[in-house]
């Protein structure tokens, strides 16, 4: 392999000192006045030609050089941040053991920690996908609560390694509710951008913006999730009930984390 480069190279080199031979003889009677000139100032352009090579070969080296250093040391990014996010998750995996017990007793269920990889907008539903499914024991229906105690959504399709979960805003979601200190009944309905509407609140009955709303537990929810707080009251003094829209608080927390309760 070494042989045809050394040709090509003393090729090269005859070529530059024919080229600088030819020039030196065809630029005009004053470069031809003797035979010395001749050669001396074809010799003395192909030395310079040499030393330009030479100048030319040593950068590329440094060059190369370079090169071979920057990709070192993405390696060694690239090793570090992989390092950084297998720390994050044994982290997050150990706060999860630090909420579990907490959560587990107040709702009386077994919990598996799941994490939620991806959120997309179906026809007219939210919708989230977490990475457990019926291989883990995951059913539809099952809720989905937050380490906080706030109520997420339900799942909705189970499949091998994962599952699709209907948030609380969606139109397809009902829970039965519990208002403030004094426990107004109704039934919370999501309603997409507009968080959740609680229905069959009759004009006489307390309902506050800024009342708390909690799960009522005569459903298939656990009792005492939070669910979010009131927004808005619209009265109907045409109608036996009124317009209540509540912000549910899982548009306010980290979901990178939540729980199945099975």
């Amino acid at each position: 392999m070494k042989k045809p480069v050394l040709t090509w190279t003393i090729a090269i080199l005859i070529l530059i000192y024919a080229l600088t031979v030819a020039s030196g003889f065809f630029s005009g009677p004053e470069s031809r006045v003797s035979a010395g000139n001749l050669l001396v100032r074809p010799l003395a352009t192909f030395s310079k030609s040499l030393y330009s090579l030479g100048d030319t070969l040593s950068d590329f080296k440094r060059w190369r050089g370079l090169a071979d250093e920057n990709r070192k040391l993405m390696s060694e990014n690239l090793a570090f941040q992989s390092r950084l996010a297998e720390l994050n998750r044994l982290r997050a995996d150990n706060e999860s053991l630090r909420e579990a017990p907490g959560l587990k007793d107040k709702l009386g269920a077994d919990l598996l920690p799941a994490g939620i990889y991806y959120s997309f907008f179906a026809g007219a539903s939210y919708v989230v996908a977490i990475n457990k499914g019926s291989t883990n024991g995951v059913l539809v229906d099952n809720v989905i609560v937050s380490g906080e105690g706030v109520l997420v959504g339900r799942t909705e399709r189970t499949y091998n390694n994962y599952s699709s979960v209907a948030l609380v805003s969606d139109p397809g979601f009902r829970v039965s509710v519990l208002i403030g200190a004094e426990g107004t009944a109704g039934i919370a309905v999501g309603a997409l951008d507009k968080g959740m509407e609680i229905t069959l609140v009759g004009q006489g009955e307390r309902a506050v913006e800024g009342d708390m709303v909690f799960t009522a537990g005569n459903d298939n929810f656990p009792p005492d999730l939070l669910v979010g707080s009131i927004r808005h009251v619209e009265p109907d003094s045409a109608g036996l009930f009124k317009s209540v829209y509540l912000e549910p608080l899982v548009d306010k927390i980290n979901l990178s984390r939540v729980y199945i309760i099975l």
